[in-house]
């Protein structure tokens, strides 16, 4: 019987990870025709060592996440939580979210959680270059994401995630008055208003008083709409009912929009991040980790207008070809309420709404850094 129940779990969980992995794979190949134009949990039973942190597909639209949980983690328990809320400071923005994530484990080897990024942003804002700065403050909640993680190998020593993200949190918050409104820069939003779908793969492999983390991820957004309609048609975009230049992005062609585009034009183009983490456990009671975060959009990404009535996109002029975050986190082991801190330092190109690539911003770095403290813990 027991047998029978794990392959049951299995086979279903199989099949939810094959779809998203279907769209990914979809995704690859429709890549190159939006080209032009323009980061996982390691789960609570899956391996000896517990390796927690966001897998890219929330949306929080700001900042860099950068810091994942690695370590012993909570022990006991069919269900876990995770808590690990992170200050993004930098000269003219404050960001504090957290992705509170609950986990379960159906069978041994596999995990299906539920997360959604809650917070606050507050930074300085221009909204065009002949206006004047501004200090604005969003937040609120932000995307829901699903998702599913299975291991395999002889030891466990690999782990497939497969995770969808629906646009459950504000994307288009706007402020001032009942006259004049602006609607929020994205990286002020809690959500990005697109679906989209993420494939990871992990390897891990233990050594002397430590272990060697590798993974790699593929983030696809997309867009759907069952009445194949800009939402904004009878509202903000009145004038655009007849429009025939770029008719598609009022009235869509079909229920799915295979790229990340929202209905105020934000384009979020596919991206690839990649990790590498050394766990230190020499010491008693402690795990040191040493991570290096690599992330690089496959194209440019793209803006709204700021005026809600005006449908005007344009490439982002902050747009950066990749990102990078040196990090380093302590866990304070403790069975059944472990606790986490880390601290990173993003390095990032230069900005550039032509997505060029070029060699680290040397003078930007230190300007920005990432704090995080959380907690874990199991229960039933």
């Amino acid at each position: 019987m027991e047998y029978r129940f794990r392959m049951s779990g299995i086979s279903a969980v199989g099949t939810v990870g094959a779809v998203v992995a279907i769209i990914c794979l979809y995704a690859l190949v429709i890549t190159g025709k939006r080209f032009s134009k323009g980061v996982a949990d390691y789960g609570g039973l899956l391996t000896p060592w517990q390796c927690v942190g966001g897998c890219g597909a929330g949306g929080s639209g700001g900042g860099s996440s950068g810091i994942k949980w690695i370590g012993e983690g909570a022990a006991g328990g069919r269900v876990h939580i995770e808590m690990l809320p992170k200050l993004n400071f930098g000269r003219e923005f404050v960001y504090m979210t957290a992705v509170p994530r609950v986990a379960f484990n159906p069978v041994y080897t596999t995990e299906l959680g539920i997360s959604m990024l809650v917070g606050f942003k507050e930074a300085r804002v221009q909204y065009q270059t002949n206006m004047p700065q501004q200090t604005e403050l969003n937040g609120g909640k932000g995307d829901l994401t699903l998702d599913v993680m299975h291991s395999f190998g002889s030891e466990g020593q690999f782990i497939w995630q497969t995770a969808l993200t629906f646009p459950t949190g504000e994307w288009d918050a706007a402020h001032g008055t009942d006259v004049s409104k602006n609607i929020l820069p994205q990286k002020m939003q809690m959500g990005q208003g697109v679906y989209s779908a993420t494939l990871g793969l992990f390897y891990s492999f233990d050594v002397e008083n430590g272990m060697y983390v590798f993974d790699g991820f593929l983030n696809y957004p997309f867009m759907f709409r069952f009445d194949k309609k800009n939402r904004y048609l009878e509202t903000d975009y009145k004038a655009y009912k007849n429009v025939t230049e770029n008719r598609e992005r009022f009235y869509y062609k079909h229920i799915l929009k295979h790229y990340g585009e929202s209905d105020r034009g934000d384009y979020y183009p596919p991206s690839i991040s990649l990790d590498a983490i050394y766990a230190y456990r020499g010491v008693p009671r402690l795990t040191q980790s040493f991570q290096l975060f690599f992330l690089a959009p496959l194209g440019v990404r793209w803006i709204h207008s700021h005026v809600p009535t005006e449908y005007n996109p344009m490439p982002d002029p902050d747009h950066r070809a990749w990102e990078a975050v040196l990090s380093y986190g302590v866990e304070f082991s403790r069975e059944r309420f472990p606790l986490f801190f880390g601290v990173g330092l993003p390095i990032h190109d230069r900005k550039d709404p032509v997505g060029k690539w070029d060699a680290p911003e040397w003078k930007n770095i230190g300007n920005e850094w990432i704090a995080a403290f959380g907690f874990k813990a199991a229960m039933f």
